[in-house]
């Protein structure tokens, strides 16, 4: 049996009571175990109307409550509340009836958890007194609340699609692992803009475990694009899929006609190119183009730090993920060894904004014919 409630160092099966708008433990032979907050918990809310998530976030505090919005409908549609947050009023919304009430659900959810899933700490029914959530939870736990209501009429949250958005906003779902293991750069912002990735590249599970994979190599900057840029590699893989098989489309239909046959081959050399197929990702497979003027600056001075200068004789880069990131992608990839420490820290800029990108590329991912429908759509030319 998994949980956190122990008897000499046994977990124990407890039932909560939840009446009032307080919390309690309660395992039989021993007095019930209150949750103590400084927060007035408001209990209006009814909970199936809402989604709950454990997160984890390198060094967040309790004064680092935040709003969540969705991008695609511009709507508020719900909060991140660190666990230390639930515990303490020493914030700036510790009187705000709205946050007061996703406090409650995420206080709620806290206490129903599916143990077996997450990393906690064990509190001894028969020493203690009283319970605060942050005894239970590791340091740095935040918990996401979604209305589901409020998100679109009918629709479902689906966590495997909003990883790496939360991700680029410094948070990532709370498993299993010491939480110490994962950092990576980010910056906190006032607000979380939540971009759910499109469901056409249905690997989620692929590009979510690169991204654990990503959190955890914290202290090796290299070693994380090497992470991220295998979600851009699985992205332009499947853009050079869907070129091929438009090609073959032309090469069918042109027939007899020796010119159509001729400038439908003659595409498919052009769609090899990685660089080519980069600047394809971001015009021609994805809804809107992705701002890539800050990656195309870091990406610049990190070329200057590594000597990869016009003075020195190296090509200046043009501008895009085909451009400048692409430059760094063969400085990185042939000789990875050879990134001095000084340059180190230009890098790490790298990396931070790259994952921001990844994110909004994720988020705006369609097929060529402009499809972004909820079943995977298959290239032109491809078995559905």
């Amino acid at each position: 049996m998994d949980g956190p409630f122990k008897v000499n160092g046994i977990a124990v099966p407890y039932l909560v009571d939840f009446s009032g708008g307080t919390f309690s433990v309660n395992v039989t032979g021993f007095p019930p175990l209150p949750l103590s907050s400084a927060l007035k918990f408001n209990n209006d809310f009814d909970p199936q109307h809402f989604e709950v998530h454990l997160l984890y976030s390198p060094g967040v505090v309790e004064g680092e409550s935040k709003m969540v919005f969705h991008r695609e409908s511009n709507k508020r549609i719900g909060w991140i509340i660190p666990v230390s947050a639930l515990d303490s009023n020493l914030h700036i919304y510790k009187d705000d009836v709205h946050f007061l009430k996703y406090a409650y659900l995420a206080a709620k959810a806290c206490l129903e958890t599916e143990w077996a899933s997450i990393n906690y700490n064990d509190v001894d029914i028969g020493l203690a007194q009283s319970l605060v959530l942050s005894d239970i939870f590791p340091d740095f736990t935040a918990v996401l609340v979604i209305s589901l209501k409020t998100l679109t009429e009918g629709a479902e949250f689906d966590m495997s699609r909003a990883v790496p958005s939360l991700m680029a906003n410094g948070y990532i779902p709370l498993g299993r692992e010491p939480s110490g293991l994962y950092d990576w750069g980010f910056d906190r912002a006032s607000k979380v803009t939540v971009e759910m990735v499109s469901p056409v590249p249905n690997e989620f599970l692929v590009i979510n475990n690169l991204l654990r994979a990503f959190a955890r190599a914290k202290d090796e900057p290299v070693l994380q694009f090497f992470f991220l840029y295998q979600i851009v590699e699985l992205l332009i893989e499947r853009v050079m899929r869907c070129e091929y098989a438009e090609v073959a489309s032309r090469i069918i239909s042109a027939g007899q006609d020796s010119s159509k046959l001729k400038a439908a081959i003659d595409g498919v050399g052009k769609s090899v190119s990685e660089a080519e197929r980069l600047k394809l990702l971001n015009s021609k497979y994805v809804k809107t183009s992705v701002d890539t003027v800050q990656l195309d600056l870091l990406c610049g001075n990190f070329l200057d730090s590594i000597g990869r200068t016009v003075a020195a004789g190296y090509k200046k880069p043009t501008a895009g993920l085909h451009g400048c990131l692409y430059q760094v992608r063969n400085a990185i990839f042939h000789g990875f060894r050879d990134v001095p420490a000084a340059a180190i820290d230009a890098l790490k800029d790298v990396v931070k904004e790259l994952l921001v990108i990844i994110s909004q590329v994720l988020s705006r991912y369609q097929s060529p014919d402009g499809s972004s429908a909820e079943e995977p759509v298959a290239c032109a030319g491809e078995e559905k």
